[in-house]
């Protein structure tokens, strides 16, 4: 016997699917639904099922694996509680913000951007701190490597590079270079005509270099690196007068749960990586 539990739905004239509960890898619920049995469930349904809580964080997560698949927007909607706004009911309202550093994995506008109402700013915070972890990336403002650097090509000359301000670093494993376990990769740009050239203009061409590679052939004496988090995003939020209490709960509920992913991917992808090249380059590397 399977021990998933089923979700009511109310019966229509239209067949709508259903909904059912099951654990994931990590042992949490998992709703899985239909596309047209979302439109149709009824607040009826038992409220175990319909915390407000896991609700919002089942629409960031389903929604971070899936930016930069399309471009497409629901004229007025918010993409994260999916309401539908307006004219009349505050569509004016509705912010598009782009994530900083998507261009890290090669994801640019429009393809980055998020539609929501400013209420939700902190939602907001809270995506793309989960974007950050699930693509592996550092924002740029959070370490101290020069913006001119040198690249080794693979002729194994070196040249001059920068590190563009838009891309941060990635942790991650390259299929490439074959990785068995994931590494810093410093995203670089440089002039295929003029070794020498260090403009933003003249460096067209960009790979992706491990950071202890790096070191053996640029002169650093220390890289200080710094995680984001819910309190260091560039997104501060919007101050909205609301009902405090629930609101209160739900807000801290939420941004806990990424924080605590956050955590999660720091001590079991992020540290390593930093272990593994201070064992190396003797501390060279300080997590702040």
């Amino acid at each position: 016997m399977s021990n998933q539990q089923n979700y009511y739905i109310p019966i229509t004239e239209h067949l709508i699917g259903g909904v059912t509960v099951v654990k994931d890898v990590n042992g949490n619920d998992l709703v899985i639904a239909t596309p047209t049995a979302q439109k149709n469930i009824q607040s009826e349904v038992p409220p175990m099922y319909c915390d407000v809580v896991d609700d919002i964080k089942n629409i960031i997560d389903g929604k971070v694996p899936c930016i930069g698949f399309t471009a497409s927007k629901v004229l007025g909607k918010d993409d994260l509680d999916n309401t539908i706004y307006y004219e009349e009911t505050g569509s004016k309202e509705l912010v598009c913000s782009n994530i900083k550093y998507s261009e890290t994995v090669n994801i640019e506008f429009p393809y980055n951007s998020i539609i929501y109402h400013p209420k939700n700013t902190w939602k907001y915070n809270c995506l793309v701190l989960c974007f950050y972890n699930y693509h592996g990336i550092i924002p740029s403002s959070m370490h101290n490597l020069p913006p001119v650097i040198n690249v080794k090509r693979s002729s194994g000359k070196i040249q001059k590079g920068i590190i563009p301000k838009k891309k941060g670093l990635s942790v991650r494993k390259s299929v490439s270079r074959n990785d068995d376990v994931p590494r810093i990769y410093v995203n670089v740009s440089f002039s295929n005509e003029n070794p020498d050239d260090i403009t933003e203009e003249g460096c067209t061409y960009s790979k992706g270099i491990p950071l202890d590679e790096l070191l053996t052939y640029n002169d650093i004496s220390k890289v200080r690196i710094q995680l984001p988090s819910i309190s260091n995003l560039d997104n501060e939020p919007i101050e909205l007068e609301m009902e405090k209490g629930e609101e209160d709960y739900i807000k801290c509920e939420v941004e806990k749960h990424y924080t605590d992913k956050a955590n999660e991917w720091k001590e079991n992808v992020f540290l390593p990586c930093v272990k593994r090249i201070n064992d190396v380059f003797e501390n060279l590397i300080e997590v702040v």
